[in-house]
């Protein structure tokens, strides 16, 4: 009969061991997961900000465009100091906006990476801890077996 406990004893230690071994193992698996969902949103937050840098520069071409062929209309010319130093404020402003943008998507971009980062740090933690938690079950049933047959 003591054998039987004894069997028992040891059969519950080792499926205890092993639970904290997967339960560390799927709480890495989850926040890899998360992680990626964060980096898949990095990728369209870059994205979606190069396309409004995009329009940017386009509103700035239409914007010069427009003061161009509205010089042109009044007789001031192409040539004029005024008219050219206009354009030249237009295509400095396009380019300051669409820079802006890709400036701040790429900011908000690296904060949802470093976000994946930590949750993947995080996830490696959990399965270390896992795998801690399994070695202290075995070695406390080690020491609880000790302890009755000592």
């Amino acid at each position: 009969m003591a054998e039987l406990a004894v069997m028992a004893f040891v059969g519950g230690t080792a499926l205890k061991a092993k639970g904290a071994i997967d339960a560390g193992k799927e709480r890495r698996k989850s926040a890899y997961i998360e992680a990626a969902q964060w980096d898949d949103k990095a990728d369209v937050t870059r994205g979606a900000t190069q396309r409004e840098a995009a329009r940017e520069k386009l509103i700035a071409d239409y914007t010069g465009s427009t003061a161009l062929a509205a010089a042109a209309a009044s007789g001031a010319g192409v040539q004029n100091i005024n008219v050219l130093n206009l354009m030249a404020e237009i295509e400095a402003e396009g380019e300051y906006r669409a820079a802006s943008k890709l400036y701040t998507g790429d900011q908000e971009a690296q904060g949802m990476e470093d976000a994946a980062d930590n949750l993947r740090r995080g996830g490696d933690a959990y399965r270390k801890a896992g795998k801690m938690q399994a070695l202290s079950t075995i070695l406390q049933g080690g020491s609880t077996m000790y302890g009755m047959y000592s």
